[in-house]
């Protein structure tokens, strides 16, 4: 059974865990089941800038950042953790006309996905990723349109 830990480390911007919790469950008991362990991680932009600049030599805040453990068709698998900036995330919700729980929501699955080896470093791959992304939110929609709707709540 997956254990997923949720910490908001930041206090800028609300973020509802339990949502998160669930939409990380959904995924992973569809995509690797296996897996025992995901740690989600809510920061602000300092901690993203820091972060970033610390793993990934850039020191501008990110959206997401992910940090996979092991690998998911390992047995037992401890994915790793998911680091998300909801203050980035609520700037693209509104350049981008959506919600800002579905931006933090697709942030999640877009963090599940590299872990599941997905790039996103040339255009084919963002493509790929976001289709992927688009699928899994269609089957949330399908399978679980409660837990869909409140994505769309203010």
């Amino acid at each position: 059974m997956l254990s997923v830990n949720t910490y908001n480390l930041q206090k800028d911007f609300p973020v509802d865990l339990p949502l998160m919790e669930n939409v990380a469950s959904l995924f992973c008991a569809k995509h690797c089941p296996s897996a025992i362990s995901l740690d989600i991680t809510f920061v602000d932009e300092e901690k993203s800038a820091l972060l970033h600049g610390q793993y990934f030599n850039d020191k501008t805040p990110t959206d997401c950042m992910t940090f996979p453990v092991d690998t998911p068709e390992s047995s037992e698998a401890v994915l790793g953790e998911i680091v998300i900036c909801p203050s980035v995330a609520k700037k693209q919700a509104q350049e981008h006309k959506t919600y800002y729980k579905k931006e933090i929501a697709r942030y999640l699955v877009h963090g599940l996905l590299h872990m599941l080896g997905y790039e996103d470093m040339t255009q084919q791959q963002q493509s790929i990723i976001r289709a992927q992304e688009d699928l899994f939110f269609t089957h949330l929609l399908e399978k679980k349109p409660l837990i869909n709707k409140c994505l769309y709540a203010l």
